[in-house]
């Protein structure tokens, strides 16, 4: 759902900023639309169309291998498999374009919406993340929620 996934990069944020200085390090990363066993109860002709048009289970593990094992800068925090349609709209600055063995790698800084839920599959892209206005604030509280939650306090 979008509000985990808004979730997930919150909790990135609050971690980078609470535990970056000691060396730790988050990076939300999105799978895109994969064709998993998790449609394994829709109708046999949904199915075979999400084949055509979803990633391969392999292609969606992409952006959390290159989390865990890429040498990202160290402002990327957001990873994505697709293809946008603008690396600058609207008067957002371009920040970077990386190069990681001989493939090019572009960082996103305007992500679509639409762009980032299927399109061309490019393997993985830094994208900047569509955050919130008052991040810190409420990455500071759904931090202090999970807090609460697990009965766990974080310094």
């Amino acid at each position: 759902s979008k509000e985990s996934k808004m979730a997930s990069l919150l909790l990135t944020h609050e971690l980078n900023k609470r535990h970056g200085a000691s060396g730790i390090r988050a990076i939300s990363v999105n799978p895109g639309s994969v064709n998993s066993d998790i449609w394994r109860n829709y109708p046999r002709h949904v199915v075979l169309f999400f084949k055509y048009i979803y990633l391969t289970v392999q292609q969606g593990a992409t952006t959390s291998i290159a989390g865990a094992t890429v040498n990202l800068p160290p402002s990327a925090v957001y990873l994505q498999p697709y293809w946008q349609p603008w690396k600058n709209r609207n008067g957002c600055q371009q920040l970077a374009q990386l190069k990681r063995s001989s493939a090019e790698r572009t960082w996103y800084s305007c992500p679509m919406p639409f762009a980032e839920m299927m399109g061309p599959y490019v393997g993985y892209a830094i994208t900047d993340p569509r955050l919130p206005d008052n991040v810190d604030d409420s990455a500071a509280a759904l931090w202090d929620v999970c807090d609460d939650l697990t009965k766990l306090r974080s310094e």
